[in-house]
């Protein structure tokens, strides 16, 4: 048995990463203004690290 099996970590980034690439996609296919742009930039972080507690803690 290997501790901390690869596939853990890679669902811990891969979720994540799924949910900013929905949130990238959705934005591209409203069309870009400069307001959210700069919501993106202060929303992305914020939403990638509760993601990631979130799949750290499930």
């Amino acid at each position: 048995m290997r501790s901390a099996p690869s596939w853990v970590r890679t669902k811990m980034i891969v979720r994540p990463l799924r949910a900013a690439m929905a949130a990238v996609t959705g934005a591209l296919s409203f069309g870009f203004t400069t307001r959210t742009w700069c919501d993106m930039v202060v929303t992305l972080p914020w939403a990638l690290s509760t993601s990631w507690l979130t799949g750290l803690f499930r």
